[in-house]
């Protein structure tokens, strides 16, 4: 469907119409250059209108132009609403019209006409399939959004495979002024909009969306071009190929070095040509991801990384062991600069000491003795070395010597024999205590057992025949954590 805009003189009926008449006759249906006039001047749609001399009365019609012969011509709809309306027949405006005194203008500008061109300015609808005789240019940028038209050049980079493996670009709305190739954060926070990043200001370039301005941007407008949001930018300056570029301290702005918050943004393909691809150099491998597991469980509030400075050395945090009779505090943080521990781990390397010196007379002791450790806490093993020394001249060239070890796993027993041949000499049963005397084990008996809490050593004795001499206990005992 067409319409031609032709300028065609006045006419005026040649026959008189009512309300109803759907043909009409005009006095003659040449042209200003004398020639008749044919549908080919008008196209597929022709309106006229026609009005009274005095200019008090109007109507609005709309003609079959393939019917344009002096005869007759064809009116397709009468009475059409004044304001442009193309199908609306109103019965009010369709009039008795006079012969002769009645003037028809044929393709004349009623609002039928306008509606059907396009305008220069504002935003409009357009309707139809337009044929173009030459091709339309556009400086609005490339598509950003799925209705977007496509420039040439846009579509020369789609078939050359750039896009969408070398390019990902939305459209954005700017927050403030963004100029072509600005490094840009999406702000939620506050207005929804592209911001410029920042690395001074941590959450303008840390845990957001990162992107680099494709065109220029004020508060509130669009952004030419779109948001790039991976992939090659051509609107930089002064890098070096293959250099790493970071955000940098300076409002939208890229650098060879990292800002104050470190954040890679990309490598430098040439002085002008940025691949855009942030945080691609700051990703854990699936080995550092399984290593942060370690040996004492799932990282968590209570169970922290350690870092650099908790591995630092520091005197302070050097382990010590000594003997004594009070419980040795270990710092819960690796000695050494290497090492790396959870508090778990630190406090399995805790370990204390207690030695306690005492003796007991088997010719009158029996019963239970309770030798206190000094640890504050249970021992985790308890060791016990005997002697018999001054029993007799015997035991003098020859003295008893045991050591036994209790490790928190049962109650140890120590038995504890006169040697054969009557001798006050003592042995001991090797099945528990290592023997260290010449003297086999006799018959009879004495047995010791021990057992351990938090405060004492008890050493339980059972008196059998008539031993003599001193027995020496020396109690070793030691605790974990």
């Amino acid at each position: 469907m067409s319409i031609k805009f032709t300028s065609v003189p006045d006419k005026r009926l040649s026959a008189s119409i009512d309300a109803s008449s759907l043909t009409i006759k005009v006095s003659d249906i040449l042209g200003w250059d004398g020639n008749a006039l044919t549908s080919a001047d008008f196209g597929t749609r022709l309106f006229a209108v026609l009005r009274n001399d005095s200019n008090t009365l109007m109507e609005i019609i709309e003609l079959d132009p393939s019917t344009i012969t002096s005869s007759s011509i064809t009116v397709l709809k009468r009475g059409l609403k004044f304001d442009g309306d193309l199908t609306t027949e109103v019965t009010a405006n369709k009039l008795v019209w006079v012969k002769n005194q009645t003037i028809v203008s044929l393709g004349t500008n009623p609002g039928q006409i306008l509606n059907h061109m396009v305008q220069v300015i504002g935003d409009q609808t357009i309707a139809g399939i337009k044929t173009f005789s030459s091709l339309p240019a556009t400086t609005a940028g490339n598509p950003v959004a799925d209705n977007d038209l496509a420039r040439k050049a846009y579509v020369d980079s789609v078939v050359a495979g750039s896009f969408p493996a070398d390019r990902l670009v939305i459209a954005g709305t700017a927050g403030e002024t963004i100029t072509d190739g600005d490094l840009i954060y999406f702000d939620t926070t506050t207005n929804n909009e592209w911001m410029l990043c920042d690395a001074d200001t941590a959450s303008s370039v840390e845990n957001v969306l990162l992107g680099i301005a494709q065109g220029a941007g004020t508060n509130g407008n669009a952004i030419t071009n779109g948001v790039l949001l991976r992939g090659l930018d051509d609107a930089q300056s002064g890098m070096t190929a293959g250099d790493i570029m970071y955000a940098s301290n300076t409002a939208g702005d890229i650098a060879s070095s990292a800002g104050t918050t470190e954040v890679v943004i990309g490598i430098a393909k040439s002085a002008t040509e940025l691949y855009f691809s942030p945080r691609f150099a700051m990703m854990l491998t699936a080995d550092q991801q399984d290593a942060l597991v370690g040996t004492s469980g799932t990282p968590s509030s209570t169970n922290k990384f350690v870092t650099n400075d908790d591995t630092a050395e520091n005197t302070a945090n050097k382990l010590v062991r000594r003997k004594s009779n009070s419980n040795v505090t270990v710092p819960a943080t690796p000695s050494a600069s290497t090492d790396a521990a959870s508090k778990s781990y630190a406090d399995t390397i805790k370990t204390t000491y207690s030695v306690v010196n005492t003796t007991y007379d088997l010719t009158t002791a029996s019963g239970t003795q309770d030798i206190a450790h000094g640890l504050g806490k249970t021992p985790k093993k308890v060791k016990i070395t005997a002697t018999t020394a001054g029993q007799s001249s015997d035991s003098t060239t020859n003295p008893f010597l045991s050591i036994g070890v209790w490790d928190g796993t049962t109650t140890a027993t120590f038995y504890l024999d006169r040697s054969n041949g009557g001798s006050t000499k003592w042995g001991v049963d090797t099945t528990n205590i290592a023997r260290y005397a010449s003297d086999s084990v006799g018959t009879t008996s004495q047995v010791a057992t021990i057992s351990v809490d938090s405060t004492n050593i008890t050493l339980s004795w059972t008196k059998s025949g008539s031993p003599t001499g001193t027995l020496y206990l020396i109690v070793e005992s030691e605790s974990n954590g």
